[in-house]
């Protein structure tokens, strides 16, 4: 089983056809050396609204040729294609330009409507909230699954997008509810679990969701760990529970770079490591990039504890191999080299590591008042 992982790319203002065209090539010359890419995972947003300013106010427009034109660009070579929703494919109250040319202020979840329409109009693809895919040559379980309804603030202005496109248990919630977010939390983690249990022998684990579990991101020529999902600790300890051997691998994307790193998750004095690949570097335009001295140092917010091992400023694509043969998979990070100039970024004074070191360092989160949290970096020498 070989497959490409990308995810943030549906953004023609940025390199995503150059970061399409490689990926072609790639297949091209793959299928001379009988290295045959089987399907595509794509990781959510797949669609940026354009941004722009008028009289100090922000504004998004949805331009529907061009949504279009991104999804004309993925390759239509007959191998699946599956797409799971990152949280822009969830976002409302923007201006819309259809394509014929009328403008119009849209509060309903257009995007996700568009996105919905295209792929049921493509045989090879499909947007779902989860799905599974099984490959017994090495007794792998991929679960593509949805992130956002793990979000610890502003679930709300998603909820109206996941009740147009979620039924629980075939019937649709459409009152308000304080407890939503815990009735999708809770059916996705039902749905998982039953697919789990299908399976008598399951070697490796592979999570493919939109947000990462904990990653570094360099915020205002800043670095911080970061950690968007924290809901997600139940269903990760119901599978460690029922998987406790097993291999545990999460392909995801959100923050615009390529990461890798190794992320330890504690629940119920139990540790289970996860092997984390984050490759939002489809198209969209890249976030500021991770300098190399902070390559090899450690992070723990809350649960996680995260091992970040490089973090690269580049478009491009993950391909992962799971063969027969290999105890274990093989994942490559295939730049596609961005003609975009680095941005070059400021020494960070306060909250960073020096430049010397390049050890370990522990980030213990208080919350503050305002919710936010404060970070007190502590370096072992």
């Amino acid at each position: 089983m070989r497959f490409i992982h990308f995810g943030c790319w549906n953004n023609i203002h940025g390199d995503l056809e150059e970061n399409m065209e490689a990926i072609q090539r790639y297949i091209k010359n793959g299928s001379k050396k009988n290295n045959k890419v089987d399907f595509f995972s794509i990781a959510g947003d797949n669609y940026y609204p354009n941004k722009s300013n008028s009289k100090g106010e922000k504004i998004k427009t949805i331009v529907e040729d061009e949504l279009r034109e991104g999804f004309e660009l993925i390759p239509n070579d007959g191998r699946d294609k599956f797409l799971i929703l990152g949280n822009h494919d969830l976002e409302t109250n923007m201006r819309f330009l259809s394509s014929s040319g009328r403008e119009s202020h849209d509060n309903s979840c257009k995007i996700l409507e568009l996105e919905r329409d295209i792929v049921n109009s493509r045989p090879d693809s499909t947007l779902d909230l989860f799905k599974f895919n099984f490959d017994s040559d090495t007794n792998t379980l991929l679960i593509f699954f949805d992130t956002t309804m793990y979000v610890k603030k502003d679930f709300n202005k998603f909820k109206k997008c996941y009740k147009s496109f979620v039924s629980i248990d075939n019937s649709r919630i459409t009152r308000g509810s304080p407890n939503y977010q815990n009735d999708l939390n809770e059916y996705q983690r039902r749905k998982i679990n039953e697919e789990i249990s299908k399976y008598e022998v399951i070697d490796k684990i592979v999570f493919i969701g939109h947000h990462p579990l904990i990653y570094l991101k360099n915020k205002d020529d800043e670095i911080k760990a970061k950690s968007d999902i924290p809901r997600i600790s139940d269903l990760l300890s119901d599978v460690h529970d029922l998987l406790p051997n097993s291999q545990y691998y999460y392909l995801c994307a959100d923050l615009h770079l390529y990461q890798q790193g190794e992320v330890t998750f504690y629940h119920d004095d139990k540790e289970m490591k996860i092997k984390q690949y984050i490759v939002g570097t489809g198209g969209t335009h890249l976030d500021l990039e991770i300098p190399t001295e902070y390559n090899n140092t450690e992070y723990t917010i809350g649960d996680f504890h995260y091992a970040h091992n490089k973090s690269l400023y580049e478009h491009g694509f993950l391909v992962c191999d799971f063969n027969e043969k290999s105890k274990d998979p093989i994942f490559e990070f295939q730049a596609k080299r961005s003609f975009t100039p680095k941005r070059k970024m400021k020494r960070s004074r306060s909250r960073s590591i020096s430049p010397t070191t390049k050890k370990v360092a522990t980030i213990k989160s208080k919350k503050s008042k305002g919710g936010k949290y404060n970070s007190t970096i502590k370096r072992k020498n």
